[in-house]
């Protein structure tokens, strides 16, 4: 192969030097040659050809990627910044009254709920909170009409991937500071999937806080019954922005009840531990949830009431 390239090249440069017909190289060893030559130009040509649509494609997808990426930006900051936190306040649900705590009132203890979801960091999921009757549920008017408060809405991943809803909680619910000395009771249903409660302080537990919100998970059946549930305070975990710190940092927090002035339930990619809320208790992409809570109570430990 060596030396019949050295001859073609040789051929070469006394064709480019002398005509054919006095070089004294037959004419159709320069003919062959010559269809080499022109064989090797096209596929070099189509090669360079290829290459420059490989990279224009691969230019243009880059291009196409960055502007859809720009644009999914841009629609985030947008969402983020038109999110509107004071209005979801103002239309708060009145549903519900905290029953027990260490001084139980009646009207006081009225719950004002609103939204909080992921819209606030530019998400696309939504919230949809509402007081249920026993008439919409049964069709049938009962003897007892009973007023249930219903979370449900929508969860989108795409950029987000929680929702939940938030009410003050009375001053006079907890008197102590021991977390031992109390648990919340719950009369609710579901749909299978792991929601959690929380409760903190008021101040949110961003990422960058030094108050963390407090988290127990709350997981429900599929069955369409109502359950009741207790949940100590003490089985309350510190999250930041749904995430765990460090151990150490996480040992220097302890939920102190009378410093409690929110309380809330909430969907959400991760459970109370910072885990990921898997696929069977949580959803995938975007689906619907809903969970009905009947009832709320503070136990208070009797002995430390007496």
């Amino acid at each position: 192969m060596a030396s019949s390239s050295i001859l073609l090249f040789a051929f070469a440069c006394l064709s480019l030097i002398v005509d054919p017909a006095e070089s004294g190289v037959p004419e159709f060893l320069l003919q062959s040659f010559r269809r080499r030559v022109s064989q090797r130009e096209r596929q070099q040509a189509k090669t360079t050809h290829s290459n420059s649509t490989t990279t224009a494609n691969a230019a243009a997808t880059t291009t196409t990627t960055a502007t859809q990426d720009n644009h999914a930006n841009m629609g985030q900051a947008i969402r983020m910044i038109s999110y509107d936190y004071a209005g979801n306040q103002k239309n708060a649900v009145t549903a519900l009254r905290l029953m027990g705590g260490s001084e139980p009132g009646e009207g006081s203890n009225n719950l004002n709920w609103f939204r909080l979801d992921d819209g606030v960091m530019g998400g696309r999921s939504s919230t949809e909170h509402k007081t249920v009757t026993d008439d919409d549920t049964s069709g049938t008017k009962s003897a007892t009409t009973t007023t249930t408060l219903q979370f449900a809405g929508t969860i989108n991943t795409d950029g987000g991937g929680f929702c939940s809803i938030r009410a003050n909680l009375p001053t006079n619910c907890f008197s102590t500071s021991k977390a031992e000395d109390y648990a919340i009771k719950l009369c609710y249903k579901g749909d299978g999937k792991t929601y959690k409660i929380l409760l903190s302080d008021g101040s949110r537990g961003g990422p960058m806080s030094s108050s963390p919100s407090w988290q127990v998970d709350l997981p429900t059946q599929t069955n369409g019954g109502w359950h009741e549930q207790t949940f100590q305070l003490s089985q309350f975990v510190p999250s930041f922005a749904g995430s765990r710190r460090g151990t150490d940092d996480y040992m220097k927090h302890q939920l102190h009840p009378h410093d409690m002035r929110e309380i809330g339930f909430m969907l959400s990619l991760r459970r109370a531990d910072g885990s990921p809320n898997p696929e069977e208790t949580f959803g995938k992409e975007i689906f619907p949830f809903s969970l009905d809570i009947k009832s709320i109570e503070i136990i208070q430990d009797q002995e430390e009431k007496t």
